[in-house]
């Protein structure tokens, strides 16, 4: 689907998610804390499910840079991996990408 404000989805839905035992949400607004890489996308912001084991089994991006994410967050949801998986990885340029994955170590 297109639209703007941009959305994405990938893996378990969220409001599936919130009605589950077995899964906990994460939102990471990270419009607002990292303004320069989202050039001022204040609304910016993912959501992020986690299964008990957390690793993230499924993510949702509204704000101008969703296209650019969902590729991203599709591989971390297909290798499942976790908050600590994640602190291990390194990035060449603070980009959004950065921004969402060091958000989410603070999580590990």
């Amino acid at each position: 689907m297109y639209s703007l404000p941009r959305i994405a989805q990938v893996g378990i839905k969220i409001d599936d998610a919130k009605n589950d035992v077995r899964f906990s949400t994460v939102v990471i607004p990270f419009g607002k804390a990292k303004e320069f890489e989202t050039k001022r996308d204040l609304d910016a912001e993912a959501t992020f499910v986690l299964n008990q084991e957390k690793q993230i089994v499924g993510a949702a991006v509204y704000g101008d840079s969703a296209a650019e994410l969902i590729n991203f967050l599709t591989l971390i949801v297909n290798q499942k991996m976790t908050p600590k998986d994640i602190k291990n990885l390194i990035f060449a340029f603070p980009t959004v990408s950065h921004s969402i994955t060091s958000s989410l170590s603070d999580l590990a």
